[in-house]
């Protein structure tokens, strides 16, 4: 299964951000264990590419960088072993290395001016950012004249809001440090409340998806 494939399959993608150190290969792993198989590692995190290369070969996972603002990110996520890519914003030189390196580009947009950019780029996967801050209504109307576009909400999006933006258009959620947390788990009941949190992400979506499985299709963009 190809990377934009996987993405869309697992409908949750989940943004590993720390700023200090710790055992963040372990809250992939837990992470993926818990049912949630699409996990980006930002490049703002302490050792992100030992993190992907740690990863990059675990069952069942589908792992990328994020915060990816420049061709050097993108040469080290591809020499890391990350099959795709995500920006906070849409940066034509970035992409375009991107797709050279053969990984897929979820590129940042807010505007319907980005939109066409990254489309006409060969952009599939759109990261509306910030997504909490715009709010459903927004992705709601931009999907307007965007029907056949392929929206990934990011940013400031709660476990239990994971629905309500499935059902207003996105295709893939992503979940930050309401999933991780803002630091690695340090105990026992840390970690258990990591795996508890994804756990009820992954509900959530497949909640989702049983009560709109005439609508949900995971290879295509919501019609």
């Amino acid at each position: 299964m190809t990377a934009h494939d996987a993405l869309l399959a697992s409908g949750l993608l989940a943004i590993v951000r720390y700023r200090a150190g710790g055992d963040v290969a372990r809250v992939v792993r837990t992470i993926a264990e818990s049912g949630i198989s699409a996990i980006e590692v930002t490049t703002n995190t302490p050792r992100w590419r030992e993190v992907i290369s740690a990863c990059a070969d675990l069952p069942d996972i589908v792992i990328g960088a994020g915060t990816v603002t420049s061709l050097e990110h993108v040469r080290q996520a591809a020499d890391a072993g990350a099959t795709y890519v995500v920006s906070p914003g849409f940066d034509a030189s970035v992409t375009a290395a991107a797709q050279r390196a053969g990984l897929e580009v979820v590129a940042g947009i807010a505007t319907a001016t980005e939109v066409q950019a990254a489309q006409a780029a060969g952009v599939r996967l759109l990261k509306l950012f910030p997504a909490g801050a715009l709010g459903l209504d927004y992705l709601s109307q931009i999907r307007g004249p965007f029907s056949d576009a392929t929206f990934v909400a990011t940013g400031g999006i709660r476990i239990e809001d994971v629905a309500a933006w499935l059902s207003a258009g996105a295709s893939i959620v992503s979940l930050g440090s309401g999933l991780t947390g803002s630091r690695v788990p340090a105990d026992d009941e840390e970690w258990a409340a990591l795996r508890s949190r994804a756990a009820a992400a992954v509900t959530v979506r497949d909640r989702y998806r049983t009560t709109a499985s005439d609508r949900w299709n995971p290879t295509a963009a919501p019609a």
